[in-house]
């Protein structure tokens, strides 16, 4: 049962560590317009679009390029913000060079209003702003070895079943979580709301695998050659403009 918030806080620490990516704005902005004006809704779904509609993307190391394809991600809404933790499988490697990236990113809503308020060019922000705490962390499995093992448990708790069902409403840190799973064994997205709903295999290994999340701000990412580049190939649905929306999807 999720009774509290344990999603995992980026540090100073983690800023150091980290890689910070340059997001490719302009697929989304041929598919769907940027927003002209500032509004809690719009900046959200410019926010939600970056966390969640990168697949996969490139990086350099040692004069290499690197293919890195989605493998897990959480999204956590707790509707004034958004928290993002997923992992990438380097697809092919020689036994050298970082083959886990970890991609975590953070969207705080009153932040965003304000520095969206202040800006000259609302679509320049959006575009090259800091709507987003956002890094990456490049790493060998090694090194990055319990937040391996908790993602193979959690995939493999999720294999069993995922089923979402309605229950007696609950307090729940977040309205909304959001679930992608591209893995041999199951491959699968789902959401749903734990202020109404329950899924007793995800809520069982969450609280592990957050743990896990946790720990990575202390790793150090190895460093790639010249800036990643992540860019918008697809664009998902847009939030739920409430957490009721949610009450009436059950699976």
């Amino acid at each position: 049962m999720i009774t509290d918030d344990t999603t995992p806080r980026r540090t100073g620490t983690a800023q150091q560590n980290a890689v910070e990516p340059v997001i490719d704005m302009q697929r989304y902005e041929l598919d769907h317009p940027l927003p002209r004006r500032a509004t809690p809704a719009t900046l959200k779904r410019v926010a939600w679009a970056k966390m969640l509609a990168v697949d996969f993307f490139t990086a350099t190391f040692d004069g290499v390029d690197g293919l890195f394809a989605p493998w897990f991600r959480v999204l956590l809404d707790r509707v004034d913000s958004l928290w993002l933790t997923s992992l990438y499988l380097r697809t092919s490697t020689d036994g050298h060079g970082p083959s886990l990236c970890v991609r975590r990113a953070e969207w705080h809503r009153e932040r965003d209003m304000a520095h969206a308020q202040e800006a000259d060019n609302l679509a320049d922000y959006l575009t090259t702003g800091t709507q987003l705490d956002h890094d990456l962390i490049f790493g060998t499995e090694h090194g990055l070895s319990d937040i391996m093992t908790a993602t193979r448990r959690m995939v493999g708790t999720l294999a069993t079943g995922s089923r979402i069902s309605p229950i007696t409403p609950r307090p729940a840190p977040w309205c909304e979580v959001q679930v992608e799973v591209v893995d041999p064994a199951l491959t699968t997205r789902f959401g749903y709301s734990p202020q109404a709903q329950q899924c007793a295999a995800l809520e069982y290994a969450l609280p592990g695998w957050l743990a896990a999340a946790e720990d990575t701000v202390h790793h150090r990412s190895v460093m790639p050659d010249r800036p990643v580049r992540l860019t918008l190939h697809r664009l998902p649905p847009k939030p739920a403009s409430a957490p009721l929306a949610l009450l009436r999807t059950t699976q």
